[in-house]
């Protein structure tokens, strides 16, 4: 048995799980660390005298996508007996299957505007632009942070719609928005884990995205979901969806079982695993010391 403690800054502990690598001074991190990467930087961004050198002290490196694999090889992460786990954080408990499908068509949308160099890699223009193509009539539903500038879009073309802020959401009224969804969009250009497509495939609810990190592993188009590389693709396949709802409902057992093993409590259980190793073979009565509480809205 372990004794975990969740805690705000570093404790004294026989190992430690950081969450995210980049809110901890080099001195925090040890061979006894467990560090999540959760950014996609450079190789060079790991290496000495570089913003995330101090990953080189840790003794074990999680991260969001094998596509990260490569690039920590690359800055010479993946060796001297350093463990390496793939998992991203996914669905917490609360996201169970839909059990009803009612109510108008609801089209929904997850994530915050973020510029990088410039670009919204969120691409919140493709939301809008689906959305003015569609051919049926939907309920929109934004989910995240940040909202207000899609909001404003949407209103300048006249298109009715709901927020709703995570940040004011615990996960169990979270997890009922995603049940009243017919179509989940992920629009992203970089993130490999978007929180919201392990969301919806926890509740049974298709998922229409780029074919881009775990999007692109998980989503079979026509079976839970569908893959597109542009916004014409992307509005396809959501018309494919809303055209007939009834059919992808009763779909919904194995779309949740298409994202089986990713949940956040798996991901929580392979931390805490690593940790105690680290911590010397999971000996009795070790202190495991966590930044925040494993259970996230």
């Amino acid at each position: 048995k372990a004794k975990i403690l969740a805690t705000e800054t570093p404790v004294a502990a026989d190992a430690h799980i950081f969450i995210p690598a980049q809110e901890f001074p080099g001195g925090a991190i040890s061979k006894h660390s467990v560090v999540q990467v959760h950014d996609r930087l450079t190789a060079d961004s790991y290496r000495p005298g570089k913003p995330r050198a101090n990953l080189a002290k840790a003794g074990a490196l999680v991260c969001k996508h094998h596509s990260q694999e490569a690039i920590l090889a690359d800055a010479g992460l993946c060796g001297d007996g350093r463990r390496l786990l793939t998992l991203p954080p996914g669905a917490p408990e609360p996201f169970t299957l839909r059990k009803l499908r009612r109510g108008p068509l609801a089209l929904g949308w997850a994530g915050r505007p973020e510029l990088r160099d410039g670009n919204d890699i969120q691409r919140t223009d493709w939301l809008i632009e689906t959305v003015r193509r569609l051919t049926r009539k939907a309920k929109i539903v934004l989910i995240g942070d940040r909202l207000e500038q899609i909001s404003r879009e949407l209103r300048k073309a006249g298109i009715g719609h709901v927020c709703h802020k995570t940040g004011s959401l615990s996960d169990i009224h979270e997890a009922q928005v995603y049940r009243s969804l017919d179509v989940l969009l992920v629009t992203q250009a970089d993130d490999p884990a978007p929180k919201g497509l392990f969301r919806a495939l926890a509740s049974g609810v298709p998922v229409v995205a780029p074919s881009h990190g775990w999007c692109a592993d998980l989503i079979h188009s026509g079976t839970n979901g569908y893959l597109g590389a542009d916004v014409e693709a992307l509005h396809e396949g959501v018309e494919q969806i809303l055209s007939d709802p009834r059919r992808w409902f009763r779909r919904r057992a194995a779309i949740r079982a298409s994202g089986r093993g990713l949940s956040l409590t798996d991901w929580c259980d392979a931390n805490i695993e690593l940790a105690l190793e680290l911590a010397g073979k999971a000996r009795s009565g070790t202190t495991l010391s966590t930044k925040k509480q494993p259970v996230m809205n």
